[in-house]
C-alpha cells in the first residue's frame, strides 16, 4: 500500500497553460498488474477562478515483461472522470491516457 503524487502540465496555447496535480493510492501490487485510485486538481493561472476542475482517476499499471531485461517498464491505462466548475450540473467529462511508465526503483511485490 502507497500513495504517490504527480504533476500533469499542458500547453494549450501561449497564454493559457493547465496544470493538474493529483494524489494516488495504491492497492497491494500483484505479480502483472497494479491498480491505483486517486483524487486531482487541476488549475489554470490566467483565469480568475484558479481551480478549474476535479478529477478521480482510477489507474491500471500492468508490467508485461516481468523476469526480463526490461522488468521495470510498464504500461499505464488510465480513465478519469472529471468535473468542471464552470459547467453547472451537467455531466462530468471522460478523459483516459495511455502511456509507458519506467520505475528507477525495483518494484517490490506483495503477496
Amino acid at each position: 500500500m502507497k500513495a504517490f503524487f504527480e504533476h500533469r502540465y499542458e500547453y494549450v496555447d501561449y497564454d493559457e497553460q493547465i496544470f493538474e496535480f493529483a494524489g494516488f493510492y495504491n492497492f497491494k501490487s500483484r505479480e502483472y498488474h497494479r491498480f491505483s485510485v486517486g483524487l486531482g486538481v487541476t488549475f489554470v493561472p490566467e483565469w480568475n477562478d484558479m481551480i478549474n476542475s476535479f478529477s478521480f482517476p482510477v489507474q491500471l499499471e500492468i508490467f508485461p515483461l516481468k523476469n526480463q531485461k526490461f522488468d521495470r517498464l510498464s504500461l499505464i491505462v488510465e480513465l478519469s472522470p472529471e468535473k468542471v466548475i464552470d459547467a453547472g450540473e451537467g455531466f462530468p467529462t471522460f478523459r483516459y491516457l495511455l502511456g509507458i511508465r519506467y520505475n528507477f526503483k525495483k518494484l517490490k511485490i506483495e503477496n
